[in-house]
């Protein structure tokens, strides 16, 4: 099942900017009444914190609203004002950031002036008569807040990347739930803050704390432990290989067999063993989630009989073109296992674990059983679908069946190069010792023109391409190039209109792109990408070499297993108060039709406290027969 989404009409939906707006906004309202609605929603998404952002380098190349907004709920004031923008700008209003010494707002254009609506500090400036009114507005003059400082100063920098999309795919054996609290404080659960620590919720300069953003918001879940500041969501997957289409799980095998366990094991009855001997055997698995990765597990049953075998676990999060060994199996004994994904998962959306088996002379002899996959990632509890007191609608729906393969390299290091197959007067911000604000992809020579070329390659046929990222307000410096051969190459034409222009405001450096390709040659399965740069001679200081801060491809294509869309399970779980008494309660609802709406009623006395939401694909007659036999 593929893009996949539950939501709530007590919470926006935020799977996509499309689809957030579509829901802040209603047909009728005024440039005002828009403007405020974007800043409401993102004022209500997090609390002022040091965000989850230096370790991750998620942030490198703009931010992204939607994946800000539901991994994260601590943030600061620059985040928040970009979030706006981005937002605002889609709606068709133009937007600006304001530098106030240390404190970063923004302002909206609408009705021939500038507006400001700060969502840090959730205020608004208005003027004596009650109209919202600039920044700039002098208090003695009739003014609200004196902001303004004396090192004030307009960005010219946008700080924005578009393309994040929250719908998720499901599996057969695959379960996916979200929790409104952390489940553990070990490293695991947890992407680390810009100062590399667990994100908190102390108290830091009179700033609103969790509670306080709860209070505002009227979602309520469980106070967080030890200061925490943020909720964890959890996949659990544990492929069946007793199914006749066992390879419906796997992304790529070779040489690879299922055969049965021998019986001196409680293990799984079926394992996965070569097909012949002396010959490698591969078994690769993807696990992916629109929410960061924080860490995970995967374990099984391991068994190696001679010393000439071989047994490795291995990771990748380029797609395939590098592997990380995370495990090798060193004694000829049979043994359960339980291998850490952290050091390669963290901080990506994104990663295959390869199963490599090598048997010398009988293929018997290495074989592995009792697959599990336990990844954990972070959520924003407050942008959860949680539910209210009384009646709450709940909407399940699922877009089109269509796998996508995300392409999202950190340009600010070397890493861009495990996704390129070519380039010319390239190098990255580390490389050419940028400052770490000024990070991305950098030109080596000026004058001279600079490209990076991306091959694309799906399983599937090729339906849709969304590509762009970052660059210089001028398409004749910047431009976007695709072909079918690698060889002829056809120029992708800009469709965003630089709406800022018809402000006082002027030239921004930055602006972001994500344009849409969907005519393909029949059966295409592969492109070819080229970003094209030219920085003018006369660019002698570092920062003027900047051709990109960041870059994002997501190719959707046809995948292998597309078929009739399964029932799916969804499982509420919360606590009401009624007269004093906290009860926890559960329902089950079990969708066959896309979309469905369906409605909870929460009793009592006061908003209830959100536990979990979990998913997966109703049990066919085979995953119930599997588990009655496995309870016997």
């Amino acid at each position: 099942m593929f893009n996949l989404k539950v939501v709530s009409e007590n919470v926006p939906d935020a799977t996509s900017t499309e689809a957030l707006l579509a829901d802040i906004i209603k047909p009728g309202m005024t440039d005002e009444e828009k403007a405020t609605a974007i800043w409401r929603v993102v004022y209500h998404s997090r609390f002022w914190n040091p965000s989850s952002r230096g370790n991750l380098r998620l942030d490198f190349g703009g931010i992204d609203p939607i994946l800000r907004m539901n991994c994260f709920s601590p943030s600061i004031c620059q985040q928040d004002a970009e979030n706006c923008i981005a937002l605002w700008e889609l709606a068709g209003l133009a937007g600006r950031m304001w530098q106030l010494g240390w404190h970063t707002t923004p302002e909206v254009w609408y009705d021939g002036a500038w507006r400001h609506f700060d969502p840090t500090v959730g205020r608004i400036t208005k003027d004596r008569n009650g109209k919202i009114a600039s920044v700039t507005l002098d208090r003695s003059r009739g003014g609200g807040r004196t902001w303004m400082r004396p090192n004030s100063y307009i960005s010219t920098t946008e700080g924005i990347c578009l393309g994040h999309r929250m719908e998720f795919t499901l599996r057969r054996e695959e379960t996916f739930t979200r929790y409104w609290r952390p489940l553990g404080k070990d490293p695991d659960y947890w992407c680390a803050s810009s100062d590399g620590k667990r994100p908190d919720n102390r108290e830091r300069r009179g700033r609103r704390r969790l509670a306080k953003a709860m209070e505002v918001t009227e979602r309520r879940f469980e106070p967080m432990p030890d200061d925490a500041a943020y909720g964890n969501g959890r996949w659990v997957f544990e492929p069946d290989l007793t199914r006749a289409n066992w390879r419906q799980y796997l992304e790529y095998d070779e040489n690879v067999a299922v055969t049965e366990g021998s019986s001196m094991y409680s293990y799984s009855s079926s394992q996965l063993q070569p097909v012949k001997p002396g010959k490698e055997a591969l078994a690769v698995f993807r696990l992916r989630s629109p929410y960061v990765f924080s860490g995970g597990w995967v374990s099984g049953f391991f068994s190696v009989s001679k010393g000439a075998d071989r047994l490795e676990v291995q990771a990748s999060t380029d797609g395939g073109r590098s592997w990380r060994t995370l495990w090798r199996k060193k004694t000829t004994r049979a043994h359960n296992h339980t291998i850490g994904l952290r050091p390669v998962i963290g901080g990506k959306f994104d990663c295959l674990v390869r199963i490599r088996m090598f048997a010398a002379k009988d293929a018997d002899d290495v074989r592995v059983g009792n697959l599990k996959f336990d990844t954990l990632v972070m959520n924003n509890p407050f942008m959860l679908p949680a539910l209210k007191l009384g009646k709450t609608k709940i909407t399940v729906a699922a877009g089109p069946q269509l796998d996508t393969l995300a392409i999202h390299p950190c340009m600010a290091t070397a890493e861009y190069r495990d996704w390129i197959v070519d380039e010319s007067n390239t190098i990255s911000s580390l490389e050419a010792d940028l400052p770490g604000w000024q990070a991305g992809l950098c030109c080596v020579k000026p004058g001279k023109e600079s490209y990076v070329v991306f091959k694309v390659a799906t399983p599937g046929e090729l339906r849709r391409l969304r590509w762009g990222g970052r660059f210089f307000d001028d398409n004749e410096t910047s431009k976007l190039f695709f072909s079918f051969d690698g060889k002829k190459w056809h120029e992708q034409p800009w469709t965003y209109e630089q709406r800022i222009k018809d402000t006082p405001n002027g030239r921004r450096e930055h602006v972001s792109i994500y344009e849409v390709l969907d005519k393909f040659p029949k059966g295409a399965k592969c492109v070819w990408l080229k970003y094209w740069f030219l920085r003018p001679a006369s660019a002698k200081e570092k920062h003027e070499l900047l051709l990109t801060p960041g870059i994002r491809i997501d190719a959707d294509y046809t995948p292998a297993s597309r078929g009739k869309r399964p029932p799916v399970e969804v499982t509420y779980c919360w606590t009401q108060y009624e007269g004093g008494v906290a009860t926890e309660k559960t329902r089950t609802k079990v969708i066959d039709k896309y979309p469905t709406d369906f409605s909870i009623v929460v009793k009592g006395d006061k908003e209830p406290t959100m536990n979990y939401v979990s998913v997966r694909l109703k049990p066919d007659a085979h995953a119930i027969a599997a588990t009655q036999a496995a309870s016997e």
